[in-house]
Protein backbone atom coordinates (compact mmCIF):
# COMPACT_ATOMS: atom_id res chain seq x y z
CA UNK A 1 0.00 0.00 0.00
CA UNK A 2 1.38 3.86 0.01
CA UNK A 3 3.17 3.59 -3.56
CA UNK A 4 2.38 4.57 -6.93
CA UNK A 5 1.53 1.29 -8.31
CA UNK A 6 1.20 -1.70 -6.13
CA UNK A 7 2.88 -4.37 -8.24
CA UNK A 8 3.93 -4.50 -12.04
CA UNK A 9 5.53 -6.94 -14.40
CA UNK A 10 7.25 -4.71 -17.24
CA UNK A 11 9.36 -4.54 -20.26
CA UNK A 12 10.95 -1.47 -20.89
CA UNK A 13 13.99 -1.99 -23.31
CA UNK A 14 12.79 -2.43 -27.13
CA UNK A 15 11.97 -5.84 -28.61
CA UNK A 16 12.80 -7.36 -25.07
CA UNK A 17 9.87 -9.65 -23.58
CA UNK A 18 9.47 -10.69 -20.12
CA UNK A 19 7.26 -14.18 -19.94
CA UNK A 20 6.00 -17.18 -17.79
CA UNK A 21 5.51 -15.15 -14.63
CA UNK A 22 3.04 -16.07 -11.99
CA UNK A 23 2.05 -13.31 -9.42
CA UNK A 24 -0.25 -15.22 -7.23
CA UNK A 25 -1.81 -14.76 -3.65
CA UNK A 26 -1.28 -11.25 -2.98
CA UNK A 27 -2.88 -8.19 -1.03
CA UNK A 28 -2.51 -4.96 -2.54
CA UNK A 29 -4.68 -2.26 -1.47
CA UNK A 30 -5.04 1.91 -1.30
CA UNK A 31 -2.03 2.44 -3.65
CA UNK A 32 -2.40 5.81 -5.60
CA UNK A 33 -2.74 4.70 -9.24
CA UNK A 34 -2.94 0.98 -9.73
CA UNK A 35 -3.19 -2.10 -8.28
CA UNK A 36 -1.22 -4.36 -11.10
CA UNK A 37 0.27 -3.27 -14.00
CA UNK A 38 1.83 -5.67 -16.44
CA UNK A 39 2.94 -4.75 -20.24
CA UNK A 40 5.59 -2.35 -21.79
CA UNK A 41 4.28 0.92 -21.23
CA UNK A 42 4.48 1.94 -25.21
CA UNK A 43 4.73 0.53 -28.59
CA UNK A 44 8.68 1.39 -28.97
CA UNK A 45 9.09 -1.05 -25.65
CA UNK A 46 9.26 -4.46 -24.74
CA UNK A 47 6.21 -6.99 -24.19
CA UNK A 48 4.73 -9.03 -21.47
CA UNK A 49 3.78 -12.09 -22.31
CA UNK A 50 2.41 -15.66 -20.92
CA UNK A 51 2.36 -14.55 -17.53
CA UNK A 52 -0.10 -15.19 -15.07
CA UNK A 53 -2.03 -13.30 -12.44
CA UNK A 54 -3.97 -15.49 -10.09
CA UNK A 55 -6.31 -14.84 -6.47
CA UNK A 56 -5.27 -11.67 -5.91
CA UNK A 57 -6.95 -9.33 -4.06
CA UNK A 58 -6.78 -5.76 -5.33
CA UNK A 59 -8.41 -3.43 -2.55
CA UNK A 60 -9.00 0.20 -3.59
CA UNK A 61 -5.87 1.02 -5.33
CA UNK A 62 -7.02 4.21 -8.30
CA UNK A 63 -7.30 6.79 -6.02
CA UNK A 64 -6.47 9.62 -8.14
CA UNK A 65 -7.22 11.09 -11.85
CA UNK A 66 -4.19 10.71 -13.37
CA UNK A 67 -3.43 7.32 -15.23
CA UNK A 68 -5.33 5.04 -12.40
CA UNK A 69 -7.03 1.85 -12.78
CA UNK A 70 -7.43 -1.13 -10.67
CA UNK A 71 -5.79 -3.42 -13.18
CA UNK A 72 -3.81 -1.64 -16.10
CA UNK A 73 -2.85 -3.42 -19.56
CA UNK A 74 0.05 -1.60 -21.19
CA UNK A 75 1.65 -3.56 -24.16
CA UNK A 76 0.55 -7.36 -23.54
CA UNK A 77 -0.16 -10.56 -24.75
CA UNK A 78 -1.32 -13.91 -24.21
CA UNK A 79 -1.52 -13.09 -20.11
CA UNK A 80 -3.79 -14.98 -18.15
CA UNK A 81 -5.94 -12.68 -15.07
CA UNK A 82 -7.74 -15.58 -13.32
CA UNK A 83 -9.44 -15.71 -9.92
CA UNK A 84 -8.83 -12.25 -8.27
CA UNK A 85 -11.03 -9.91 -6.53
CA UNK A 86 -10.82 -6.31 -7.80
CA UNK A 87 -12.87 -3.59 -5.75
CA UNK A 88 -12.64 -0.37 -7.11
CA UNK A 89 -11.62 3.07 -4.81
CA UNK A 90 -14.86 5.48 -5.10
CA UNK A 91 -12.15 8.21 -5.81
CA UNK A 92 -9.96 8.48 -9.09
CA UNK A 93 -12.36 7.93 -12.16
CA UNK A 94 -13.24 4.19 -10.96
CA UNK A 95 -11.71 1.66 -13.42
CA UNK A 96 -11.58 -1.42 -12.82
CA UNK A 97 -9.58 -2.65 -16.31
CA UNK A 98 -7.26 -0.11 -18.30
CA UNK A 99 -5.61 -0.17 -21.47
CA UNK A 100 -2.90 2.01 -21.96
CA UNK A 101 -2.42 2.14 -24.56
CA UNK A 102 -5.49 0.78 -26.16
CA UNK A 103 -3.92 -1.16 -28.90
CA UNK A 104 -1.69 -2.63 -26.66
CA UNK A 105 -4.25 -5.25 -25.46
CA UNK A 106 -3.78 -8.40 -27.41
CA UNK A 107 -5.14 -11.99 -26.41
CA UNK A 108 -5.28 -11.39 -22.69
CA UNK A 109 -7.64 -13.55 -21.31
CA UNK A 110 -9.34 -12.63 -18.05
CA UNK A 111 -11.84 -14.84 -16.33
CA UNK A 112 -13.61 -15.93 -12.70
CA UNK A 113 -12.68 -12.72 -11.30
CA UNK A 114 -14.83 -10.46 -8.60
CA UNK A 115 -15.24 -7.05 -9.33
CA UNK A 116 -17.70 -4.36 -6.76
CA UNK A 117 -17.42 -1.09 -5.90
CA UNK A 118 -19.13 0.78 -3.26
CA UNK A 119 -21.14 3.25 -4.94
CA UNK A 120 -23.61 2.87 -8.33
CA UNK A 121 -22.05 -0.35 -10.57
CA UNK A 122 -22.30 1.68 -13.39
CA UNK A 123 -19.85 4.41 -12.56
CA UNK A 124 -17.65 1.81 -12.82
CA UNK A 125 -15.24 2.08 -15.81
CA UNK A 126 -13.92 -0.86 -18.06
CA UNK A 127 -11.95 -0.37 -21.38
CA UNK A 128 -11.59 -3.46 -23.54
CA UNK A 129 -10.24 -3.13 -27.17
CA UNK A 130 -10.74 0.87 -27.41
CA UNK A 131 -14.44 0.57 -26.09
CA UNK A 132 -14.93 2.56 -22.52
CA UNK A 133 -18.09 0.48 -20.82
CA UNK A 134 -19.52 2.06 -17.95
CA UNK A 135 -20.34 -0.77 -15.81
CA UNK A 136 -19.45 -4.65 -15.82
CA UNK A 137 -22.49 -5.65 -17.77
CA UNK A 138 -21.52 -3.82 -20.73
CA UNK A 139 -17.83 -4.95 -20.09
CA UNK A 140 -18.57 -8.41 -19.93
CA UNK A 141 -20.00 -8.08 -23.73
CA UNK A 142 -17.43 -6.55 -25.13
CA UNK A 143 -15.23 -8.19 -23.65
CA UNK A 144 -16.65 -11.91 -24.51
CA UNK A 145 -15.75 -14.56 -24.29
CA UNK A 146 -13.11 -13.05 -21.33
CA UNK A 147 -15.23 -13.10 -18.31
CA UNK A 148 -17.29 -15.60 -19.23
CA UNK A 149 -17.40 -16.54 -15.48
CA UNK A 150 -17.00 -13.27 -13.67
CA UNK A 151 -19.29 -11.59 -11.35
CA UNK A 152 -20.03 -8.47 -10.08
CA UNK A 153 -20.79 -8.79 -6.66
CA UNK A 154 -19.53 -7.78 -2.91
CA UNK A 155 -17.14 -10.21 -1.88
CA UNK A 156 -18.12 -9.76 1.79
CA UNK A 157 -15.06 -9.16 3.30
CA UNK A 158 -14.46 -9.20 7.35
CA UNK A 159 -14.26 -6.12 7.46
CA UNK A 160 -13.47 -3.73 4.47
CA UNK A 161 -13.17 0.01 6.38
CA UNK A 162 -10.53 -1.34 8.66
CA UNK A 163 -8.71 -3.87 5.69
CA UNK A 164 -9.21 -6.69 6.67
CA UNK A 165 -9.99 -8.43 3.38
CA UNK A 166 -10.10 -12.00 4.83
CA UNK A 167 -13.36 -13.91 3.31
CA UNK A 168 -16.24 -14.11 5.90
CA UNK A 169 -18.59 -16.57 6.21
CA UNK A 170 -21.24 -15.41 3.68
CA UNK A 171 -18.66 -15.05 1.02
CA UNK A 172 -19.71 -15.70 -2.65
CA UNK A 173 -16.21 -16.13 -3.35
CA UNK A 174 -15.80 -19.58 -1.88
CA UNK A 175 -15.67 -22.11 -3.68
CA UNK A 176 -16.29 -20.06 -6.68
CA UNK A 177 -12.94 -19.93 -8.63
CA UNK A 178 -12.08 -21.76 -12.07
CA UNK A 179 -12.45 -25.34 -11.21
CA UNK A 180 -8.65 -26.36 -12.85
CA UNK A 181 -7.26 -24.60 -10.22
CA UNK A 182 -8.29 -27.25 -7.91
CA UNK A 183 -5.31 -29.29 -9.55
CA UNK A 184 -2.56 -26.59 -8.43
CA UNK A 185 -0.34 -28.67 -5.67
CA UNK A 186 1.60 -26.76 -3.28
CA UNK A 187 -0.06 -23.57 -3.59
CA UNK A 188 -0.24 -21.90 -0.37
CA UNK A 189 -2.78 -18.59 0.08
CA UNK A 190 -1.62 -15.34 1.32
CA UNK A 191 -1.76 -16.20 5.34
CA UNK A 192 0.12 -20.03 4.19
CA UNK A 193 -2.39 -22.02 4.57
CA UNK A 194 -2.59 -24.50 1.40
CA UNK A 195 -5.26 -24.31 -0.96
CA UNK A 196 -7.84 -25.03 -2.27
CA UNK A 197 -9.13 -26.26 0.96
CA UNK A 198 -12.73 -27.69 -0.49
CA UNK A 199 -13.11 -29.39 -3.85
CA UNK A 200 -12.48 -26.25 -5.46
CA UNK A 201 -10.40 -23.09 -4.95
CA UNK A 202 -11.86 -19.48 -3.60
CA UNK A 203 -11.63 -16.20 -5.22
CA UNK A 204 -8.95 -13.40 -4.21
CA UNK A 205 -5.96 -14.01 -2.00
CA UNK A 206 -7.26 -15.77 1.10
CA UNK A 207 -9.00 -19.46 0.96
CA UNK A 208 -11.65 -19.49 3.63
CA UNK A 209 -10.43 -21.06 7.20
CA UNK A 210 -12.29 -23.45 8.14
CA UNK A 211 -12.07 -25.02 11.33
CA UNK A 212 -12.77 -28.58 11.71
CA UNK A 213 -14.37 -30.98 14.27
CA UNK A 214 -14.64 -34.48 14.20
CA UNK A 215 -18.04 -36.35 14.77
CA UNK A 216 -18.70 -39.35 15.80
CA UNK A 217 -20.21 -42.03 13.45
CA UNK A 218 -20.56 -45.71 12.13
CA UNK A 219 -19.41 -47.33 9.46
CA UNK A 220 -20.96 -50.59 7.74
CA UNK A 221 -21.09 -52.44 4.37
CA UNK A 222 -24.31 -53.36 2.20
CA UNK A 223 -23.81 -55.35 -1.40
CA UNK A 224 -21.59 -53.85 -3.14
CA UNK A 225 -21.11 -50.63 -0.90
CA UNK A 226 -19.67 -49.07 2.02
CA UNK A 227 -22.68 -46.37 4.21
CA UNK A 228 -21.45 -44.46 6.72
CA UNK A 229 -23.79 -42.74 9.44
CA UNK A 230 -22.53 -39.28 10.98
CA UNK A 231 -23.76 -37.64 14.21
CA UNK A 232 -24.92 -34.01 12.76
CA UNK A 233 -26.45 -30.64 13.76
CA UNK A 234 -29.10 -29.35 11.87
CA UNK A 235 -28.10 -26.93 9.48
CA UNK A 236 -23.96 -27.38 9.78
CA UNK A 237 -21.52 -28.24 7.27
CA UNK A 238 -19.93 -31.32 7.10
CA UNK A 239 -16.87 -32.84 4.98
CA UNK A 240 -15.89 -36.56 4.85
CA UNK A 241 -12.28 -37.56 4.04
CA UNK A 242 -10.92 -41.23 3.48
CA UNK A 243 -7.35 -42.69 3.51
CA UNK A 244 -6.18 -46.42 2.28
CA UNK A 245 -3.06 -46.22 4.59
CA UNK A 246 -2.78 -44.91 8.30
CA UNK A 247 0.48 -45.67 8.63
CA UNK A 248 2.06 -42.93 6.88
CA UNK A 249 3.13 -39.80 8.13
CA UNK A 250 1.33 -37.62 7.90
CA UNK A 251 -1.83 -39.40 6.65
CA UNK A 252 -2.91 -38.83 2.98
CA UNK A 253 -6.18 -37.55 4.01
CA UNK A 254 -8.20 -37.11 0.78
CA UNK A 255 -11.60 -35.35 0.51
CA UNK A 256 -14.49 -37.78 -0.56
CA UNK A 257 -17.31 -35.98 -1.41
CA UNK A 258 -18.74 -32.46 -1.39
CA UNK A 259 -19.64 -30.38 1.75
CA UNK A 260 -23.05 -31.72 3.02
CA UNK A 261 -25.41 -29.59 4.71
CA UNK A 262 -27.26 -31.58 7.48
CA UNK A 263 -30.85 -32.03 7.07
CA UNK A 264 -31.16 -33.85 10.47
CA UNK A 265 -29.30 -34.99 13.50
CA UNK A 266 -27.19 -37.50 11.09
CA UNK A 267 -26.48 -37.86 7.43
CA UNK A 268 -25.36 -40.79 5.33
CA UNK A 269 -22.49 -41.02 2.71
CA UNK A 270 -22.35 -43.90 0.55
CA UNK A 271 -19.84 -44.76 -1.95
CA UNK A 272 -19.03 -48.14 -4.13
CA UNK A 273 -16.96 -50.94 -2.29
CA UNK A 274 -15.61 -52.57 -5.65
CA UNK A 275 -11.92 -53.30 -5.28
CA UNK A 276 -11.76 -51.56 -1.91
CA UNK A 277 -10.16 -54.18 0.18
CA UNK A 278 -9.77 -51.37 3.02
CA UNK A 279 -10.79 -48.05 3.58
CA UNK A 280 -10.25 -45.43 6.49
CA UNK A 281 -12.70 -42.45 7.25
CA UNK A 282 -13.53 -39.36 8.97
CA UNK A 283 -15.76 -36.64 8.95
CA UNK A 284 -15.23 -33.37 10.14
CA UNK A 285 -18.05 -30.03 10.70
CA UNK A 286 -17.00 -27.18 9.35
CA UNK A 287 -16.90 -23.65 11.49
CA UNK A 288 -18.46 -21.61 12.32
Amino acid sequence: SGCDVGMEVGAENSGQVASNITVRNNVVYRNNKAGLGFGGYDATRGRVAFCRFQNNTFFKNANTDEWQGEIIIQCAQTNEVRNNIIYVSEKGNGYGVRESPPEGNVSNTFDYNFYFFDGPSTNVLFSWESQVCAGFTQYQAAASPNESHSQYRNPAFVDATATNLDLSMSSAAIDSGDPAASNWTGVLDYRLRLRPINNRIDIGAYEYPYLERICTGRIWQATGQVVSAWSALPGARYQLLRADDLSTDPIAWQVAGNVVTAASEAFLYVESSNSIPRRFYRCRRLLP
